[in-house]
């Protein structure tokens, strides 16, 4: 199974937002993000949702631990919510208003189902 499968299967279809980080409009409300690697996505809204690889499925995880993260990519925003996960797990993307959007890192774009 490939990686276009997996996103399939989770209803990913809609829109793919390209980028490691940037900003992506729903009506009024704007998202940002920012993914660090594979490991660590971090948003300026509580609720997204992280789509996760687990190394047999993808899971949708609602991001809702707010963060103290003092890095530039983020200092400017009002609020930060963060999620991380641990090997073999990966972030591969967000959903977020009905619209999947795609972590471009290298290791989400490796990610294959056995």
């Amino acid at each position: 199974m490939n990686r276009r499968r997996v996103l399939r299967g989770i209803g990913a279809g809609t829109m793919v937002v390209a980028g490691t980080a940037g900003i992506a409009s729903a009506g009024q409300s704007k998202l940002r993000y920012n993914f660090y690697g594979c490991s660590q996505v971090c948003v300026n809204k509580r609720g997204v949702k992280a789509v996760v690889w687990t190394g047999r499925e993808t899971k949708k995880v609602r991001i809702t631990a707010s963060s103290n993260r003092n890095d530039p990519a983020v200092r400017e925003w009002k609020s930060v919510y963060c999620y991380e996960v641990d090997d073999p797990k990966k972030i591969i993307g967000l959903y977020y208003d009905g619209r999947y959007i795609e972590n471009e890192n290298r290791c989400a774009m490796n990610v294959k189902a056995k």
